[in-house]
Protein backbone atom coordinates (compact mmCIF):
# COMPACT_ATOMS: atom_id res chain seq x y z
CA UNK A 1 0.00 0.00 0.00
CA UNK A 2 1.05 3.89 -0.73
CA UNK A 3 2.30 4.54 2.70
CA UNK A 4 0.47 8.51 3.94
CA UNK A 5 3.58 10.96 4.28
CA UNK A 6 3.77 14.14 6.32
CA UNK A 7 4.56 17.11 4.13
CA UNK A 8 8.39 17.75 3.59
CA UNK A 9 9.79 19.92 7.04
CA UNK A 10 7.31 18.35 9.60
CA UNK A 11 8.79 16.76 11.82
CA UNK A 12 8.32 15.20 15.51
CA UNK A 13 4.61 15.21 17.05
CA UNK A 14 3.24 18.19 14.34
CA UNK A 15 4.46 15.12 11.39
CA UNK A 16 2.92 11.71 13.69
CA UNK A 17 -0.83 14.06 13.93
CA UNK A 18 -0.87 15.52 10.04
CA UNK A 19 -0.51 11.39 9.30
CA UNK A 20 -2.76 10.03 11.92
CA UNK A 21 -5.57 12.78 10.65
CA UNK A 22 -5.58 10.98 7.16
CA UNK A 23 -5.68 7.34 8.37
CA UNK A 24 -8.50 7.30 11.07
CA UNK A 25 -6.17 8.34 13.95
CA UNK A 26 -3.65 5.52 13.17
CA UNK A 27 -0.08 5.29 12.34
CA UNK A 28 2.50 2.80 11.70
CA UNK A 29 5.82 2.55 13.22
CA UNK A 30 7.35 3.03 10.01
CA UNK A 31 5.54 6.26 9.72
CA UNK A 32 6.90 7.17 13.29
CA UNK A 33 10.02 6.62 12.55
CA UNK A 34 9.73 8.74 8.96
CA UNK A 35 8.35 11.65 10.81
CA UNK A 36 11.80 11.72 13.07
CA UNK A 37 10.43 10.05 16.25
CA UNK A 38 13.09 7.35 17.51
CA UNK A 39 11.92 4.09 19.44
CA UNK A 40 12.72 5.56 23.12
CA UNK A 41 10.72 8.53 21.61
CA UNK A 42 7.75 6.25 20.90
CA UNK A 43 8.05 4.42 24.08
CA UNK A 44 8.07 7.88 25.68
CA UNK A 45 4.70 8.82 24.17
CA UNK A 46 3.18 5.19 24.69
CA UNK A 47 4.08 5.75 28.56
CA UNK A 48 2.21 8.79 28.73
CA UNK A 49 -0.50 7.87 26.51
CA UNK A 50 -0.43 10.04 23.84
CA UNK A 51 -0.01 6.96 21.40
CA UNK A 52 -2.24 3.44 22.08
CA UNK A 53 -0.93 0.07 20.68
CA UNK A 54 -3.31 -1.51 18.56
CA UNK A 55 -1.19 -4.01 17.11
CA UNK A 56 3.04 -4.57 16.83
CA UNK A 57 4.13 -1.60 15.59
CA UNK A 58 1.08 0.11 14.97
CA UNK A 59 -0.44 3.12 17.12
CA UNK A 60 -3.66 4.95 18.15
CA UNK A 61 -2.48 8.65 18.28
CA UNK A 62 -4.16 10.71 21.55
CA UNK A 63 -6.43 8.47 22.47
CA UNK A 64 -7.62 4.58 21.82
CA UNK A 65 -11.18 5.01 20.88
CA UNK A 66 -10.35 4.33 17.12
CA UNK A 67 -13.58 4.24 14.82
CA UNK A 68 -14.12 1.05 12.82
CA UNK A 69 -12.61 2.48 9.46
CA UNK A 70 -9.31 2.86 11.86
CA UNK A 71 -9.25 -0.29 13.46
CA UNK A 72 -9.08 -1.51 9.86
CA UNK A 73 -6.63 0.71 8.83
CA UNK A 74 -4.68 -0.12 11.70
CA UNK A 75 -4.80 -4.43 10.75
CA UNK A 76 -3.81 -3.04 6.90
CA UNK A 77 -0.91 -1.12 8.09
CA UNK A 78 -0.08 -4.10 10.79
CA UNK A 79 0.35 -7.00 8.18
CA UNK A 80 2.38 -4.53 5.64
CA UNK A 81 3.19 -4.21 2.13
CA UNK A 82 0.41 -6.15 -0.45
CA UNK A 83 -2.32 -6.13 2.45
CA UNK A 84 -5.67 -5.07 1.07
CA UNK A 85 -8.66 -5.13 3.70
CA UNK A 86 -11.49 -7.77 2.38
CA UNK A 87 -14.46 -9.59 2.95
CA UNK A 88 -16.46 -8.40 5.68
CA UNK A 89 -14.17 -5.51 6.54
CA UNK A 90 -14.33 -4.36 2.57
CA UNK A 91 -17.55 -4.73 2.80
CA UNK A 92 -17.98 -2.30 5.94
CA UNK A 93 -15.82 -0.21 4.23
CA UNK A 94 -17.53 -0.20 0.68
CA UNK A 95 -21.29 0.49 2.96
CA UNK A 96 -22.42 -2.86 1.99
CA UNK A 97 -21.92 -4.73 4.86
CA UNK A 98 -25.80 -6.50 5.51
CA UNK A 99 -27.88 -4.07 7.63
CA UNK A 100 -28.44 -7.47 9.74
CA UNK A 101 -24.92 -8.62 10.66
CA UNK A 102 -23.42 -7.85 14.06
CA UNK A 103 -21.97 -4.66 15.13
CA UNK A 104 -18.64 -6.30 15.32
CA UNK A 105 -18.21 -7.72 12.20
CA UNK A 106 -15.62 -6.27 10.93
CA UNK A 107 -14.14 -4.42 12.92
CA UNK A 108 -13.24 -6.70 15.89
CA UNK A 109 -11.46 -9.82 13.89
CA UNK A 110 -10.30 -7.93 10.46
CA UNK A 111 -10.40 -9.92 7.21
CA UNK A 112 -7.09 -8.82 5.21
CA UNK A 113 -6.27 -10.36 2.20
CA UNK A 114 -2.31 -10.86 0.77
CA UNK A 115 -1.90 -11.39 -2.74
CA UNK A 116 0.23 -13.90 -4.07
CA UNK A 117 -0.26 -16.62 -1.84
CA UNK A 118 2.33 -14.77 1.04
CA UNK A 119 2.16 -16.14 4.38
CA UNK A 120 2.12 -13.33 6.94
CA UNK A 121 2.43 -14.56 10.87
CA UNK A 122 -1.42 -14.20 12.67
CA UNK A 123 -1.62 -11.30 14.64
CA UNK A 124 -4.11 -10.91 17.39
CA UNK A 125 -7.78 -9.15 15.42
CA UNK A 126 -6.58 -9.98 11.88
CA UNK A 127 -7.47 -12.66 10.12
CA UNK A 128 -5.06 -13.37 6.93
CA UNK A 129 -6.42 -14.96 3.50
CA UNK A 130 -4.17 -15.77 1.16
CA UNK A 131 -5.21 -15.74 -2.59
CA UNK A 132 -3.21 -16.82 -5.98
CA UNK A 133 -6.44 -15.25 -7.87
CA UNK A 134 -4.69 -11.74 -7.60
CA UNK A 135 -4.76 -8.85 -9.84
CA UNK A 136 -4.91 -5.17 -9.95
CA UNK A 137 -8.51 -4.45 -11.21
CA UNK A 138 -9.25 -6.23 -7.74
CA UNK A 139 -7.95 -3.15 -5.51
CA UNK A 140 -10.19 0.07 -4.91
CA UNK A 141 -9.30 2.48 -2.27
CA UNK A 142 -12.14 4.10 0.73
CA UNK A 143 -10.10 7.00 1.92
CA UNK A 144 -6.35 6.00 2.99
CA UNK A 145 -7.19 2.10 2.91
CA UNK A 146 -6.78 -0.33 0.39
CA UNK A 147 -9.57 -2.56 -0.08
CA UNK A 148 -10.73 -5.23 -2.45
CA UNK A 149 -13.15 -4.25 -5.25
CA UNK A 150 -17.21 -4.33 -4.77
CA UNK A 151 -17.08 -8.04 -7.17
CA UNK A 152 -13.86 -9.21 -5.68
CA UNK A 153 -15.84 -8.81 -1.99
CA UNK A 154 -18.42 -11.04 -3.10
CA UNK A 155 -16.63 -13.70 -4.67
CA UNK A 156 -14.58 -13.76 -1.67
CA UNK A 157 -17.65 -14.33 0.59
CA UNK A 158 -19.40 -16.54 -1.56
CA UNK A 159 -16.41 -18.13 -1.01
CA UNK A 160 -16.06 -18.27 2.74
CA UNK A 161 -19.67 -17.97 3.73
CA UNK A 162 -21.44 -19.17 0.77
CA UNK A 163 -24.67 -18.49 -1.18
CA UNK A 164 -26.98 -16.52 1.53
CA UNK A 165 -24.15 -14.32 2.13
CA UNK A 166 -23.19 -13.50 -1.25
CA UNK A 167 -26.73 -13.05 -2.21
CA UNK A 168 -27.42 -10.20 0.08
CA UNK A 169 -23.62 -8.37 -1.13
CA UNK A 170 -24.25 -8.83 -4.77
CA UNK A 171 -27.37 -7.26 -4.38
CA UNK A 172 -26.53 -4.69 -2.26
CA UNK A 173 -22.92 -3.85 -4.85
CA UNK A 174 -25.47 -4.14 -7.75
CA UNK A 175 -28.51 -1.79 -6.30
CA UNK A 176 -25.53 0.94 -5.29
CA UNK A 177 -23.47 0.84 -8.21
CA UNK A 178 -20.13 -0.09 -7.14
CA UNK A 179 -20.02 -2.66 -9.66
CA UNK A 180 -21.98 -4.09 -12.70
CA UNK A 181 -23.01 -7.79 -13.66
CA UNK A 182 -20.16 -7.15 -16.96
CA UNK A 183 -17.63 -6.78 -13.74
CA UNK A 184 -18.86 -9.63 -11.72
CA UNK A 185 -18.82 -11.56 -14.89
CA UNK A 186 -15.26 -10.94 -16.19
CA UNK A 187 -13.74 -11.26 -12.19
CA UNK A 188 -15.25 -14.62 -11.99
CA UNK A 189 -13.58 -15.59 -16.16
CA UNK A 190 -10.09 -14.84 -14.92
CA UNK A 191 -10.45 -15.97 -10.77
CA UNK A 192 -10.46 -20.05 -12.03
CA UNK A 193 -9.76 -22.14 -8.98
CA UNK A 194 -11.20 -19.44 -6.29
CA UNK A 195 -13.94 -21.25 -4.81
CA UNK A 196 -16.49 -18.25 -4.75
CA UNK A 197 -16.64 -19.02 -8.28
CA UNK A 198 -19.31 -21.38 -8.68
CA UNK A 199 -21.95 -19.17 -6.15
CA UNK A 200 -21.33 -16.03 -8.07
CA UNK A 201 -21.65 -17.67 -11.41
CA UNK A 202 -25.30 -19.34 -10.54
CA UNK A 203 -26.16 -16.44 -8.65
CA UNK A 204 -25.43 -13.68 -11.57
CA UNK A 205 -27.03 -16.37 -13.71
CA UNK A 206 -30.17 -16.47 -12.18
CA UNK A 207 -32.35 -13.65 -13.24
CA UNK A 208 -31.82 -11.00 -15.91
CA UNK A 209 -29.41 -8.88 -16.58
CA UNK A 210 -30.02 -5.21 -15.09
CA UNK A 211 -28.64 -2.27 -16.38
CA UNK A 212 -30.09 0.73 -14.16
CA UNK A 213 -29.36 3.45 -16.67
CA UNK A 214 -30.52 1.38 -19.78
CA UNK A 215 -33.80 0.95 -17.56
CA UNK A 216 -34.05 4.92 -16.95
CA UNK A 217 -33.71 5.16 -20.66
CA UNK A 218 -35.92 2.46 -22.24
CA UNK A 219 -38.91 4.21 -19.33
CA UNK A 220 -38.34 7.94 -20.73
CA UNK A 221 -38.59 6.77 -24.36
CA UNK A 222 -41.61 4.53 -23.76
CA UNK A 223 -43.10 7.94 -21.82
CA UNK A 224 -42.31 10.35 -24.74
CA UNK A 225 -43.82 7.91 -27.30
CA UNK A 226 -46.82 7.87 -25.11
CA UNK A 227 -47.24 11.08 -24.53
CA UNK A 228 -46.90 10.91 -20.83
CA UNK A 229 -45.16 13.75 -18.91
CA UNK A 230 -41.31 12.61 -17.75
CA UNK A 231 -40.46 12.33 -14.56
CA UNK A 232 -36.80 13.12 -13.05
CA UNK A 233 -34.60 10.63 -12.48
CA UNK A 234 -32.87 9.52 -9.62
CA UNK A 235 -34.45 11.76 -7.33
CA UNK A 236 -35.02 12.00 -3.93
CA UNK A 237 -38.00 11.34 -1.99
CA UNK A 238 -38.52 11.55 1.32
CA UNK A 239 -35.23 10.84 2.38
CA UNK A 240 -34.71 8.27 -0.63
CA UNK A 241 -33.20 7.81 -4.59
CA UNK A 242 -35.33 7.28 -6.22
CA UNK A 243 -35.61 5.78 -10.17
CA UNK A 244 -38.16 8.12 -10.80
CA UNK A 245 -40.30 11.19 -9.38
CA UNK A 246 -43.10 12.85 -10.57
CA UNK A 247 -43.07 15.71 -7.82
CA UNK A 248 -45.83 17.81 -8.98
CA UNK A 249 -48.50 15.05 -7.91
CA UNK A 250 -46.34 13.16 -5.72
CA UNK A 251 -45.71 9.80 -7.66
CA UNK A 252 -42.26 7.72 -7.63
CA UNK A 253 -41.34 5.09 -10.27
CA UNK A 254 -38.71 2.11 -8.96
CA UNK A 255 -37.35 -0.24 -11.10
CA UNK A 256 -37.50 -4.04 -10.17
CA UNK A 257 -35.36 -7.08 -10.96
CA UNK A 258 -34.22 -10.25 -9.83
CA UNK A 259 -30.72 -8.48 -9.61
CA UNK A 260 -31.86 -6.11 -7.10
CA UNK A 261 -34.75 -7.48 -5.28
CA UNK A 262 -33.65 -11.48 -5.56
CA UNK A 263 -32.84 -11.89 -1.76
CA UNK A 264 -34.23 -11.71 1.79
CA UNK A 265 -31.97 -9.04 3.08
CA UNK A 266 -33.62 -6.57 -0.37
CA UNK A 267 -36.97 -7.65 -0.07
CA UNK A 268 -37.31 -6.55 3.45
CA UNK A 269 -35.08 -3.17 2.86
CA UNK A 270 -38.00 -2.46 -0.70
CA UNK A 271 -40.61 -3.21 1.89
CA UNK A 272 -39.61 -0.46 4.58
CA UNK A 273 -38.83 1.89 2.01
CA UNK A 274 -42.12 1.51 0.09
CA UNK A 275 -43.86 2.04 3.78
CA UNK A 276 -41.63 5.56 4.55
CA UNK A 277 -42.86 6.49 1.00
CA UNK A 278 -46.19 5.71 0.91
CA UNK A 279 -46.14 7.49 4.94
CA UNK A 280 -44.46 10.71 3.36
CA UNK A 281 -47.97 10.66 1.12
CA UNK A 282 -45.82 9.29 -2.18
CA UNK A 283 -47.87 6.88 -4.79
CA UNK A 284 -45.49 4.39 -5.71
CA UNK A 285 -45.34 2.53 -9.25
CA UNK A 286 -43.33 -0.58 -10.00
CA UNK A 287 -41.53 -1.02 -13.45
CA UNK A 288 -40.24 -4.66 -14.19
CA UNK A 289 -37.49 -4.85 -15.85
CA UNK A 290 -38.86 -7.83 -18.10
CA UNK A 291 -41.63 -5.85 -19.01
CA UNK A 292 -39.55 -2.65 -20.34
CA UNK A 293 -37.82 -5.33 -22.43
CA UNK A 294 -41.07 -7.87 -23.39
CA UNK A 295 -44.12 -6.05 -22.62
CA UNK A 296 -43.86 -1.79 -22.75
CA UNK A 297 -46.97 -1.70 -23.05
CA UNK A 298 -47.96 -2.64 -19.56
CA UNK A 299 -45.47 -0.33 -18.04
CA UNK A 300 -47.27 2.54 -20.65
CA UNK A 301 -50.85 1.42 -19.04
CA UNK A 302 -49.62 1.02 -15.52
CA UNK A 303 -47.79 4.69 -15.68
CA UNK A 304 -50.88 5.88 -16.71
CA UNK A 305 -52.98 5.34 -14.66
CA UNK A 306 -51.03 5.68 -11.37
CA UNK A 307 -50.93 9.60 -12.40
CA UNK A 308 -54.05 9.41 -13.01
CA UNK A 309 -54.98 8.40 -9.76
CA UNK A 310 -51.85 10.53 -8.43
CA UNK A 311 -53.14 13.97 -10.39
CA UNK A 312 -57.07 13.37 -8.44
CA UNK A 313 -55.00 13.06 -5.16
CA UNK A 314 -53.64 16.06 -5.43
CA UNK A 315 -56.85 17.95 -6.74
CA UNK A 316 -59.11 16.82 -3.80
CA UNK A 317 -55.75 17.85 -1.51
CA UNK A 318 -55.63 21.31 -2.95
Amino acid sequence: MAAVRAPAGLRGDAAVARVASQQHGVVSGRQLTAGGLSEAAVGHRVGRGRLHRLHCGVYAVGHDAVPPAGRIMAAVLAVGDGAVASRASAARLLDVLPAEADASVGVDLVDVTLAGGRHRRTRAGIRCHETRTWSSRDLRWVGPVPVTSAARTVLDVAGADGRRAAERMLAEVLRSRLTTEHDVRSLVSRSRGHHGVGVVTALIDAGPAFDRSLAERLLLELLRRAGLPEPRTNARAAGFEVDALWADVGLVAEFDSFTFHGDVLAFRTDRRKLARLQAAGFGVVPVLWVDLQDAPEIVVANVASALAVARERTRRNG
